[in-house]
C-alpha cells in the first residue's frame, strides 16, 4: 500500500492547489512492524499525516486513502486494511471581506510593523474549531522565527505592537 499511497500523495501536491494555503499533502511519518530480522511481518501499521485544504472533507480524504488499499487488494486479494482516523481538524479559510479582516485591517495601520498580507498555511491550528461554531476568526502573531525549532524567537517590538493592534480590533469590532 506504501507505493499506491506514495502515488496519491504525488497526485494531491500536483492537483490539489489552493491560492493561499498552497498545495495538499500527505506523507507517511510512522511505520511499524515485524517481530525479528528473519521473520517474515503478519502485520504493519502505518501513520499518514494528511493535510488538508478548504473544503476537503473528512469523508473524502478517506475515501481517497480507501481507494489506494482497494487498488493494492485487486493486486494481491490476500491485503487487508484498515483505516482509523486518530484526529481529524478541518481546513479552515476566512474571507478577505470578512468583518473581523477588516477591523483587523484598520487597526493594524496604526503601526508600522503591520504587514496588510492576507496568507494562508497548511497546518491546522484552532481557528478551525471557531470557525465551525460560527466565530470568524483571524490568524495573526508578531515577527519572529524559529518555530518548533531549538531556538525559537520573537521581536519585542512586534509583540508591543501586535497587543496594541488586538485592542483596537476588540473594540472596534465588539462596538460593531
Amino acid at each position: 500500500p506504501i507505493s499506491e499511497l506514495y502515488k496519491l500523495s504525488k497526485k494531491l501536491s500536483q492537483q490539489k492547489q489552493h491560492v493561499l494555503c498552497g498545495e495538499a499533502s500527505m506523507h507517511i511519518p510512522l511505520i511499524e512492524g515485524g517481530r525479528s530480522l528473519f521473520i517474515y511481518a503478519h502485520e504493519c501499521q502505518i501513520m499518514i499525516e494528511r493535510r488538508t485544504l478548504p473544503g476537503e472533507t473528512e469523508e473524502l480524504v478517506s475515501a481517497e486513502i480507501e481507494q489506494c488499499f482497494e487498488t493494492v487488494k485487486q493486486l494481491e486479494p490476500s491485503f487487508t486494511a484498515t483505516l482509523e482516523n486518530i484526529l481529524w481538524r478541518s481546513p479552515y479559510e476566512i474571507s478577505a471581506d470578512s468583518a473581523i479582516v477588516k477591523h483587523l485591517k484598520t487597526a493594524g495601520k496604526s503601526t508600522a510593523l503591520f504587514t496588510d498580507q492576507y496568507m494562508g498555511h497548511s497546518w491546522w491550528e484552532d481557528s478551525a474549531l471557531f470557525g465551525e461554531a460560527g466565530m470568524e476568526t483571524v490568524i495573526i502573531g508578531p515577527s519572529g522565527g524559529g518555530i518548533h525549532e531549538t531556538v525559537d524567537w520573537v521581536d519585542i517590538e512586534s509583540v508591543y505592537a501586535l497587543a496594541e493592534i488586538l485592542l483596537k480590533t476588540c473594540q472596534t469590532y465588539c462596538n460593531e
